[in-house]
């Protein structure tokens, strides 16, 4: 019996872990946050382009962040979020390292038919922690992703991925 027990609790969890994220955000007003490092360094939920350094301290969410600094110019940082195919959704981002200097970051949001809604901030002028990027124009964002387009704007620092925020609604 204890060997049917287990083989059931095993077997149930693969197929919950293979299957779409459920979100517990997906509701009017409800929000996902995913970290830099999401279940883990280099987890599925996080996925990048470039030289990506890992660093922690500071006022980092969740004491850490990763950065490009301004020498790479092909990078991107990408956090993938669950379906809430019925919801538009608000972008924030978490932004409080001084090294954090990049004038034009490009945020992009993304849904599962490819259509985007695309922002830009200002890493270094922003205020310390949670700053709102930008509202997608499609239902159904699941990822996000930040880009170093204009590298050469950058004098000193580079560009932050730390936390990111969807807060849904209709």
């Amino acid at each position: 019996m204890k060997k049917f027990i287990v083989i059931t609790l095993l077997f149930s969890g693969f197929f919950l872990l293979n299957g779409e994220k459920a979100l517990a955000g997906c509701y009017e007003r409800g929000e996902t946050v995913i970290d830099n490092d999401h279940n883990g360094i280099d987890s599925s939920d996080n996925r990048y382009i470039g030289t990506w350094q890992y660093q922690t301290g500071g006022r980092s969410f969740r004491g850490d962040h990763r950065f490009a600094p301004i020498q790479d110019k092909n990078i991107s940082y990408t956090w993938y979020f669950g379906r809430c195919d019925q919801y538009n959704a608000t972008l924030y981002v978490y932004l409080w390292d001084s090294s954090f200097t990049n004038p034009k970051a490009e945020y992009v949001m993304t849904n599962d038919q490819f259509k985007n809604s695309s922002f830009f901030i200002n890493q270094q002028n922003a205020p310390g922690g949670w700053s709102k990027v930008g509202t997608s124009a499609y239902k159904g964002v699941n990822s996000v992703s930040v880009q170093q387009p204009f590298p050469s704007e950058i004098r000193t620092g580079g560009t932050g991925a730390d936390g990111a925020k969807l807060i849904y609604h209709k």
